[in-house]
C-alpha cells in the first residue's frame, strides 16, 4: 500500500491557492470567477503506481517493537503476527503480506479480487471482519465484539472454528459489497462448513466451555444473518442462538468472573431476548440471575444496557402469558403489569447519563428524515437508546390492543387506587374518556419513538452531509465500523416501520435506508425486510407452526420467508418469487411427523385450524399446469385487438336499466372505449364468464359459498370485497364459485321467502345479481353453518371442507396469477396493492351483475315510480326552486356519497360541508369541464336536510363555474345507522336494497365522484364506474384522513 501523497487532479492556480477545483472545460468556473488565467489541467497517465509495500514493510519492521500486535494472529511456525492494514473509506483492507496458511480456493479467487495485490483471500477478509465488526480501542467506537481480536489473537492456530468463521463472515462481505463473483460466496460456504463441523467435534472435548467455541457458535448465527435469502438460513440461526444458550449454562456462572466472559454473555443474552420476542416466550431465569451478578463488575454505558436489558426481559415474560397481542383473558392484569413496566423504562429514560445530541436540519438532505438528526457518544449508547425505543413501541402496541378492548368492554378496576382511579363513581362517558386518554398518550409515544429512531439512522449510516448543518461533532468523525452499525439497525428502523402510527412516507424512507444496508454494507437480511415492508405485511409470530420450504429453482417471488431484525430479529417475508414451481408445508406443532406429505402436494393444511377434519387446499404456482387451454384462452382474449365503441355514454347508462341476462353485460363492457377502462376489463371479464360457465358442467368442481360468520354486521361492499376473495380462490383451483341455497353470503339483504321473498332464489343474491354460473352443485344445499365453504370433487364420494378462511387469513388476498402476470408484463413495476384494488374491483363487476328482474324494478325506480326522484335549485335572486331530475345525469354532474351511519367505529365521519368544500375547490379549478351540479346519496337524513338549503359553501369571490349547487336526490327511507337495522326497519328487504344499488348507479352516472374510500359503498362506486360505464379517467376526490387509497381496507 503505497503512502505516497494523492495526485490532484485541479488546475495550477486552484492547487497553489488550495482551492477546490470543479475541473470545468475549458477553464475551471473558480479561475473564471476570480478572472485569473487558467492554465489547463495535467496530464495524469504520465504519473507512474510504484509498489512501496517491500520498502514500507522494511521500515515498520525496523520502528516496531519486539511485542507483537494486539490485532495479529500468533503463527504455529513463528511468534511473529500479521497486522491488518487500515481499510479504505469502504471498509475493505488489503495488504501485500500473504498467510502462510492460503486455502485453495483462497489463491483461486486472489486475482478475481484484487488483482493487483499480492493478499491471500484469507487475510483480506479477516481484515474486512476486523475493519467492520472489531470496534477499535477509543470509547466512542466500543460495542459488542471488542473482544474477538483479542480471542484470535491467543489462539495458537490459524485453522481454528473461530478462525473459519471470522473468514467466512470476510468473504460474505466481500462478495455482497466488492465482488459479484459468486466463487467468493462459495468460498464463504467452504470456510461456513468447516467451521461448523470443528464446532460439533469440540462440542465433545472439554474445548466445548471455552470462549472459542462459543463465540464460533454466535458468529456462525451471524452467517445466517448476512446471507439470509432462505427459511433454512433463519432456521439455522435458531438453532445456532440455542446451541450457544446450552454451552452458557455448561459454562455456568464463573464465566462472569473475566472481562472476556462478562462480554460475551452480554452479547449472547441480547440475542436470547431476541429470540424471546419473536416466540412470546419467557426467558429463562438463569439468564435474569447472572445479570444481576454479573451488575456489580459492570460500569459506565455496559452497566446502563445491562439494565435495560433486565427491563425487555420482563417484557418478554409478559408477552410469553398472552398467546397474541389480542389475547383478552385478562386484560385488566396485562395492562396493570404493562404500566408498571412502562414507568421502569420512563425512569431508564430520564435517569441515562449518556443522552445524545440533537442537531437541526438546515438543508433538506434524502440521508435524514424530518428536520433533525442524532448525534452520539458511542455506538453503544445509540444501540441502547434505540433497544429502549423499539421496546417500548411495542409495549404501547400493546397497551392500545388491550385497553381498546376494556374501553369496549366496559370494563372496571377493581383496585380504584392505582391506574385508574375514582372509576366506580364516574361516568360511563368519564369511564371511556379515561380510556382513550391513555390510548392517545400511547399513541403521541410511539409517534415520537418512531421519529427518535429515524434520526439515530445517520449517525450509524455515517451519511449526514456536513453541508448544511449545526455541526459540534460529526457522525464521520469517528471511523465506525459500518457492516456491524447496519445489523444493530435492523430490528429498531423494522419496529419503527411496522408500527401503525407511521405514514408512508416513512416507510418508504426506512425502505430506502434498508436497501443502502444491504448494497453498502452486504448484509442481505435488510433487503428482505425492505421487501417486506414494501408489500406492507405485518410478521407473524414464529411460534404456532412449524415452516418447511422445499425449493426447486432460485426464488423469483417472495413468500412466506423466515427473517430477523435486531442485528438477528427474524420476521416473515410472504410470497417467494418463483417462477417455478415451489413446494410449502404448515404444519401446526402438534402434528405427528408421519404427517407431513410428499413433495406432488403443494400446500398442506392439518391440525391447526378448528374444525375436526382434514383440510386440503391445492395451490400451483406454475400457471401453465394451473390454467391449461384457460390460461391460453385468456392470452387470446389479451391479443385481440381493440373494438370500436359500440354505444354513446348516454346510451350505455340506458342499457343497465334494460338488462335481460349475463350477455347483456358482457356485450355492455365490450362496447365501450377501451380507453375509459382499466388495463385488460374486456378479457378479465370474459374470462371469468367461461371460467364460472364452462360449455359442461359435469365433472366441474365446486367451490361453494356458505354464510360469513356475523356477516349480518356487515354492509354490501363488504360482503362483496369477501366474496371477491373467495372467486379469485376458485380461479386459482380450477373450481367454479356457487352460493349456498340454504345459507349464502349477505342473505340478510334479501327478504325471506316465508314472509314474501321470491323462491325460486332463496336468500341468496341469485335474487338481485345474475347467477355466478349456469352450473349447479348438490353441495348447494344441506351445508353445516359452521364451514364456509366446500369443494366437491367429482371423483370422490364426500366432499373435501375447506376453511378458506384460514387460507385467506395466512396468505392474505392473492389476485389470480394469471392476471397478475398479464398486468406486470404491461407494467413490471405495478404495486401489489394496485394489484388487490384492480382484482376487487374485476371481480365486484362481474359478481354484482344486475339480473333482469332487479334491472326492470331499478328502471321503475329511476323513472319516479314509488320513488321520488328530486331537484333544487336557486335562481339568481337566491331563491330555491324545483327543477326535473334528468335521465341519464347530464354530463360534468358530481356524484356525493356521505357516508355516515354506524362508520363512525372505523373512522372520522366527515361532515356534508367538507364534501361540498371539496367539490366547490375541483369546480373553480376545472370551470369548463365542471358544474355545480351534483347527485347526493347518504344514509343520514340530516345530510339531505343540510343540502335544501346549502346554494353554496365558499365565498362568491372563489371563482366558479356557476354561482350556486343544483341538487340531486331520492327520496327513500334513511335512517343514520347501519345496514342491518335500515333493512329491519323498513319493510321487504331485497326491494330496498334494490333502491339502495339504484343510488349507486346513479351515483357512477356522474362524471365526478367526490366521497372516502374508506367506506366501502365508495369503494364500489369507484370499482363500477371503471367497469360498468368506463369511467376510469374521470377524478375521484378523496376527503377522507388518509391521503393514500392503499391505507384504507383490509
Amino acid at each position: 500500500m503505497s503512502f505516497a501523497v494523492k495526485q490532484s487532479k485541479g488546475c495550477a492556480p486552484c492547487r497553489a491557492k488550495r482551492t477546490k477545483c470543479d475541473q470545468g472545460r475549458p477553464y475551471c468556473s473558480q479561475c473564471i470567477r476570480a478572472r485569473r488565467t487558467c492554465h489547463g489541467y495535467k496530464d495524469l497517465s504520465g504519473h507512474r503506481f510504484v509498489d512501496q509495500t517491500q520498502k514500507f514493510a522494511r521500515q515498520r519492521r525496523a520502528k516496531s517493537p519486539p511485542t507483537p500486535p494486539s490485532y495479529g494472529f500468533i503463527s504455529s511456525e513463528t511468534s511473529s503476527c500479521q497486522s491488518c492494514p487500515e481499510s479504505d473509506s469502504d471498509g475493505f483492507a488489503f495488504s501485500q503480506s500473504s498467510s502462510r496458511y492460503p486455502s485453495p480456493e483462497s489463491e483461486a479467487l486472489a486475482e478475481i479480487i484484487s488483482p493487483a495485490l499480492s493478499d491471500s483471500l484469507d487475510f483480506q477478509a479477516t481484515c474486512y471482519f476486523l475493519r467492520n465488526y472489531s470496534w477499535g480501542e477509543g470509547q466512542s467506537a466500543k460495542g459488542f465484539f471488542d473482544y474477538i481480536p483479542d480471542v484470535l489473537n491467543c489462539q495458537g492456530t490459524m485453522g481454528s472454528a473461530l478462525t473459519d468463521v471470522v473468514i467466512s463472515l470476510g468473504m460474505v462481505g466481500i462478495s455482497n459489497t466488492k465482488s459479484s463473483n459468486s466463487s467468493v460466496m462459495h468460498a464463504a460456504k467452504v470456510k461456513y462448513n468447516r467451521a461448523v463441523s470443528a464446532t460439533n467435534r469440540a462440542l465433545c472435548t472439554q474445548d466445548a466451555k471455552a470462549d472459542e467455541t462459543l463465540i464460533t457458535v454466535m458468529l456462525l448465527g451471524l452467517f445466517e444473518t448476512n446471507t439470509c435469502n432462505t427459511p433454512r438460513s433463519m432456521k439455522s440461526w435458531t438453532q445456532h442462538v440455542n446451541g450457544a444458550t446450552q454451552i452458557l449454562y455448561l459454562r455456568g456462572q464463573e464465566q462472569l468472573q473475566t472481562e472476556t466472559g462478562r462480554q460475551i454473555f452480554r452479547h449472547l443474552r441480547t440475542q436470547i431476548i431476541i429470540n424471546g420476542l419473536q416466540r412470546r416466550a419467557a426467558i429463562p431465569d438463569t439468564i435474569t440471575s447472572w445479570s444481576l451478578l454479573s451488575l456489580p463488575y459492570e460500569s459506565g454505558e455496559d452497566l446502563t444496557a445491562s439494565k435495560l436489558s433486565l427491563l425487555v426481559v420482563e417484557f418478554c415474560n409478559l408477552r410469553s402469558l398472552m398467546t397474541s397481542m389480542h389475547d383478552f383473558t385478562n386484560s385488566a392484569a396485562i395492562v396493570s403489569a404493562a404500566y408498571m413496566i412502562e414507568a421502569s423504562l420512563a425512569a431508564w429514560a430520564a435517569e441515562n447519563p449518556y443522552g445524545y445530541s440533537i442537531v437541526p436540519l438546515i438543508a433538506r438532505s434524502d440521508a435524514v428524515f424530518g428536520d433533525y438528526y442524532h448525534t452520539y457518544s458511542s455506538i453503544l449508547t445509540a444501540t441502547s437508546w434505540n433497544s429502549y425505543r423499539s421496546v417500548r413501541i411495542l409495549l404501547n402496541e400493546l397497551l392500545i390492543v388491550q385497553l381498546s378492548h376494556l374501553s369496549q368492554s366496559g370494563f372496571q378496576y377493581e383496585d380504584e387506587d392505582e391506574e385508574f382511579p375514582n372509576l366506580a363513581e364516574n361516568s360511563q362517558f368519564l369511564f371511556q374518556q379515561q380510556y382513550r386518554s391513555r390510548i392517545f398518550h400511547s399513541r403521541a409515544i410511539i409517534a415520537q419513538l418512531t421519529q427518535d429512531i429515524c434520526a439515530s439512522v445517520p449517525y450509524y449510516l455515517c451519511d449526514a452531509p456536513s453541508g448544511g448543518y449545526l455541526l459540534t461533532e460529526h457522525p464521520q468523525s469517528e471511523r465506525l465500523p459500518r457492516a456491524a452499525c447496519g445489523n444493530l439497525l435492523l430490528w429498531p428502523l423494522f419496529t419503527a416501520a411496522c408500527t401503525n402510527m407511521v405514514s408512508n412516507v416513512m416507510i418508504n424512507w426506512v425502505v430506502q435506508r434498508l436497501e443502502k444496508i444491504a448494497d453498502v454494507m452486504g448484509i442481505q437480511q435488510a433487503r428482505a425486510l425492505a421487501i417486506l415492508l414494501r408489500l406492507r405485511k405485518d410478521p407473524p409470530t414464529w411460534h404456532d407452526t412449524e415452516l418447511m420450504v422445499h425449493e426447486n429453482e432460485t426464488s423469483d417471488e417472495w413468500r412466506l420467508v423466515k427473517l430477523c431484525a435486531f442485528g438477528l430479529l427474524f420476521a416473515t417475508i410472504y410470497r417467494l418469487f418463483s417462477p417455478w414451481k415451489i413446494v410449502i408445508e404448515i404444519r401446526s406443532a402438534s402434528a405427528p411427523s408421519d404427517t407431513i406429505p410428499g413433495p406432488t402436494t403443494d400446500i398442506v393444511v392439518h391440525d391447526d385450524i378448528s374444525i375436526d377434519i382434514l383440510e386440503e387446499f391445492i395451490i400451483i404456482d406454475d400457471i401453465e399446469q394451473n390454467f391449461g387451454p384457460l390460461e391460453e384462452s385468456f392470452q387470446k382474449l389479451i391479443r385481440e385487438p381493440p373494438k370500436p365503441p359500440k354505444r354513446s355514454r348516454g346510451e350505455s347508462i340506458k342499457l343497465i336499466y334494460g338488462i335481460k341476462g349475463p350477455n347483456d353485460w358482457l356485450d355492455l363492457v365490450e362496447g365501450h372505449d377501451d380507453h375509459g377502462l382499466m388495463a385488460l376489463t374486456k378479457a378479465t371479464q370474459r374470462f371469468i364468464y367461461q371460467k364460472q360457465n364452462p360449455s359442461e358442467c359435469d365433472g366441474q368442481k365446486f367451490l361453494v359459498l356458505n354464510k360469513f360468520p356475523g356477516d349480518d354486521a356487515f354492509g354490501l361492499g363488504a360482503i362483496v370485497q369477501r366474496i371477491s376473495d373467495y372467486l379469485s380462490i376458485a380461479i386459482q383451483t380450477n373450481s367454479i364459485l356457487l352460493y349456498s341455497e340454504d345459507s349464502s353470503p349477505g342473505e340478510h339483504f334479501i327478504q325471506d321467502p316465508a314472509e314474501g321473498g321470491d323462491e325460486s332464489c332463496g336468500r341468496s343474491f341469485d335474487c338481485i345479481f345474475q347467477k355466478l354460473s349456469k352450473c349447479k352443485s348438490k353441495s348447494q344445499i344441506g351445508m353445516e353453518s359452521k364451514v364456509q365453504s366446500v369443494f366437491e370433487m367429482p371423483d370422490h364420494d364426500t366432499t373435501t371442507v375447506v376453511d378458506a378462511e384460514a387460507y385467506l387469513k395466512k396468505h392474505g388476498t392473492q389476485i389470480p396469477p394469471v392476471f397478475e402476470a398479464a398486468l406486470r408484463s404491461m407494467q413490471p413495476d405495478i404495486t401489489g396493492e394496485m394489484l388487490k384494488y384492480w382484482w376487487r374491483a374485476q371481480a365486484a363487476g362481474y359478481i354484482m351483475r344486475l339480473n333482469g328482474r332487479a334491472s326492470a324494478r331499478m328502471k321503475e325506480l329511476r323513472l319516479g315510480t314509488d320513488t321520488k326522484q328530486l331537484g333544487i335549485q336557486w335562481d339568481v335572486n337566491g331563491q330555491p326552486q324545483d327543477v326535473d331530475f334528468p335521465f341519464p345525469m347530464p354530463e360534468g354532474t358530481i356524484s356525493m356519497h356521505v357516508r355516515h351511519g354506524d362508520k363512525g367505529s372505523e373512522m372520522r365521519l366527515v361532515p356534508f360541508n367538507e364534501y361540498v368544500v371539496r367539490a366547490e375547490k375541483f369546480t373553480a379549478e376545472n370551470p369548463l369541464g365542471s358544474w355545480k351540479r351534483a347527485f347526493l346519496s347518504t344514509e343520514d337524513p340530516n345530510v339531505i336536510e343540510q343540502m335544501k338549503s346549502m346554494a353554496r359553501v365558499t365565498p362568491f369571490l372563489y371563482s366558479g363555474s356557476n354561482a350556486r349547487w343544483t341538487w340531486y336526490w331520492s327520496e327513500i327511507p334513511r335512517l343514520n345507522t347501519s345496514p342491518e337495522i335500515q333493512l329491519r326497519e323498513f319493510g321487504n328487504r331485497t326491494d330496498l336494497t334494490i333502491k339502495w344499488l339504484l343510488q349507486l348507479v346513479m351515483a357512477i352516472e356522474c362524471d365526478v365522484f367526490v366521497g372516502t374510500r374508506g367506506s366501502g359503498w365508495n369503494r364500489l362506486i369507484d370499482s363500477l364506474r371503471c367497469i360498468w360505464l368506463a369511467s376510469c379517467k374521470q377524478p375521484f376526490l378523496e376527503v377522507g384522513s388518509e391521503n393514500d387509497w392503499a391505507g384504507y381496507g383490509p
